[in-house]
């Protein structure tokens, strides 16, 4: 029996995920879909600067062609795109945000 991987049932608002929209800034329609929002604390500069990491993570093709430098909005928190990287088999990714 072959696994099938259904990555839709981890991005359940109901449980962790939370709504967001980008518009891509090449032009063309808007997009949403659920997506998973950590927000940890990060310490700096030998422990004197303390910084939230913003990452977004998502399902690759909800969001195909998200690159830095662009907006989205994650739970109405307009956030800009600093970087997006594939994870694992490609069928995830990160997005690194930085509060606007």
């Amino acid at each position: 029996m072959a696994f099938t991987e259904r990555l839709q049932d981890f991005f359940a608002v109901s449980d962790f995920a939370v709504a967001a929209t980008w518009t891509p800034s090449s032009g063309g329609p808007q997009k949403s879909a659920d997506v998973l929002l950590d927000s940890p604390d990060e310490t700096m500069l030998d422990h004197m600067v303390m910084s939230t990491e913003y990452v977004a993570t998502m399902i690759a093709l909800d969001f195909l062609g998200l690159k830095g430098g662009e907006t989205i909005a994650v739970a109405g928190v307009n956030y800009k795109v600093r970087e997006v990287l594939l994870l694992d088999d490609g069928g995830l990714k990160h997005a690194t945000l930085s509060k606007l």
